[in-house]
């Protein structure tokens, strides 16, 4: 059940770190880590990838959203914006 260790050290925790890993990559959780970094590699790739091929359709819809911001931070000084306008580029 323990893999050859006394109940009493994985109770106290008196177990070394080197088993405590060689423990941990025997174990089913193990395997379950690297399905699941596999996975995330896998869903970050694809995530780029989207990324880069749809950037320049998305890019208006970008910089249409980041102007709106920009305008109410100028408008609505209480928003959290300085309300003057000089911190904004061409200002």
């Amino acid at each position: 059940m323990f893999d050859g260790l006394e109940a009493t050290q994985v109770i106290i925790g008196k177990e070394k770190p080197l088993n405590r890993i060689k423990r941990f990559i025997r174990g089913q959780s193990g395997q379950d880590m690297v399905e699941f970094g596999l996975l995330a590699a896998f869903l970050s790739i694809i995530a780029v990838n989207v990324l880069v091929n749809f950037g320049p359709y998305i890019r208006p819809y970008y910089y249409k959203m980041q102007d709106a911001v920009r305008r109410a931070a100028v408008f609505n000084p209480g928003s959290g914006g300085s309300g003057s306008g000089k911190d904004l580029p061409g200002h």
